[in-house]
């Protein structure tokens, strides 16, 4: 009998165990159910978030392809722009060398001694204007000028 009720208690205590056990897994299981649960929701949440940027992200991928387009569009009118001014301003310089070119030309023409002068005759103007742009002596005796 002793053996019967040892062996009666040890079952006892491995039937306490087995149900401790099993009630553990039991918790387990559903603590793991429940954490599936959350999971899943979790998903559907961000796949739904993530379609959401999906499509936020498609809308200004298509604003940022029109930007560029329409900024290309404004650079090329802008290079071509420029090129016009540079050849405007390069036949600008080339009118304005020439200009200054025969400015200086007819400045050096009226301060020096005109052929004119030979052929005027004695008026005190013309004599006055002659004799202003004379340097030399032999300008001077080749119209029979005389400043005295």
């Amino acid at each position: 009998m002793v053996s019967l009720n040892e062996e009666n208690e040890k079952l006892k205590l491995k039937s306490e165990e087995l149900d401790s056990q099993y009630t553990n897994e039991d918790l387990q299981r559903e603590s793991v159910v429940k954490l599936v649960a959350m999971g899943k929701k979790l998903v559907q949440g961000m796949e739904t978030s993530v379609n959401e940027l999906l499509l936020k992200f498609q809308k200004k991928k298509a604003e940022n392809d029109v930007c560029q387009a329409e900024k290309k569009i404004k650079d090329d009118e802008l290079a071509a722009i420029q090129n016009e001014n540079a050849k405007t301003e390069g036949l600008l310089k080339a009118d304005s060398d020439a200009w200054k070119q025969e400015i200086s030309t007819l400045k050096e023409q009226l301060l020096g001694y005109s052929k004119i002068c030979d052929y005027v005759k004695d008026k005190a103007q013309a004599v006055k204007l002659c004799t202003q742009n004379m340097e030399n002596p032999i300008n001077t005796q080749k119209t029979g000028i005389n400043n005295e």
